[in-house]
């Protein structure tokens, strides 16, 4: 295990914040603004076509922005940020969570004294004061989310990658995101292979993050059928990947034909919105079972 860290002066000193953005100028100042002192901010863009570069370099020009000219995906933009961390610590939040007073100076300190947590989580909540801290426990692979408020810290075997604090030499260790993952559950993943590398993961209640949930990039039919898409497709990946690859192809041919069912009764009473929900599950279902996995790449960066 990591050997236990002399403590900094100032503990911003140790902190490299890292935000993945896709069409967010919406919500990309508010998230960056109580993050200034840290040593440095790197915003990796996934080709926004929106002002979101232009509001980053607003607010301070000595913000790294690394333009990518596609969408490579939530993981994929988390590795490329962290790669550019050499401080003790990365923090990488979704640009619409926002960081409240003294949270990330908590949690750092939590992590000083934990030297054997590779990841650390805020408590999070929407702007309406509801949590959303889903957990899960040893040997599952699917998260559900926190029933009552935590009393104080505690160890878990799944954080979401909302908002988190990676010890960089753990994270180098680990691996980093699976980037066959465009979205969804590649905090699952990591979570599974940060806890069988021997690291724990702590939940620190007394650091607070507000996240709005779903502001991360401006909402569109297309971006609606693709978070179906990589939600159903990712599941199966995962499940795959960690329980058994004949368990997730059942699995996605069961759902195939539910979903396939599903998207012409909904054609036939001309719901277009719910027919295009389920014809995106259907397409992630088929693309599991025929196609090779690099078509999640694929998808996302249409």
């Amino acid at each position: 295990m990591p050997q236990k860290q002399k403590p900094v002066d100032n503990i911003w000193d140790e902190i490299t914040v890292v935000i993945v953005t896709y069409n967010s100028a919406k919500v990309v100042g508010g998230c960056l603004k109580p993050l200034m002192e840290a040593t440095k901010i790197v915003v990796v863009d996934n080709a926004s076509n929106d002002q979101t570069c232009e509001v980053v370099r607003q607010i301070s020009p000595d913000i790294e922005i690394i333009k990518n000219t596609k969408n490579t995906g939530f993981g994929a933009g988390i590795n490329q940020g962290m790669s550019c961390v050499e401080t003790t610590y990365g923090f990488a939040i979704n640009p619409d969570a926002v960081v409240q007073p003294g949270a990330l100076e908590e949690l750092a300190r939590k992590a000083e004294a934990s030297p054997d947590a590779a990841i650390l989580c805020p408590f999070l909540h929407d702007a309406n004061g509801r949590v959303e801290l889903p957990v899960m426990g040893p040997h599952e692979i699917y998260h559900y989310p926190m029933v009552t408020e935590p009393a104080g810290d505690f160890c878990t075997w799944f954080m979401t990658g909302a908002a988190l604090l990676y010890r960089t030499r753990a994270w180098q260790d680990v691996g980093g995101y699976d980037e066959t993952i465009f979205l969804y559950n590649e905090d699952a993943d990591l979570a599974l292979r940060t806890s069988a590398k021997g690291y724990s993961m702590i939940i620190v209640p007394t650091a607070v993050v507000v996240h709005s949930g779903g502001g991360s990039s401006a909402p569109s039919p297309h971006v609606v059928r693709l978070k179906n898409w990589h939600m159903t497709w990712s599941h199966l990946y995962l499940t795959g990947k960690h329980l058994d690859k004949g368990l997730a192809r059942r699995e996605a041919l069961v759902k195939a034909i539910r979903f396939g069912l599903r998207t012409l009764m909904y054609w036939l009473v001309f719901r277009v919105d719910k027919a295009t929900r389920e014809e995106a599950r259907f397409s992630a279902c088929y693309s599991y079972l025929f196609k090779p996995a690099s078509i999640a790449r694929q998808m996302g960066e249409q």
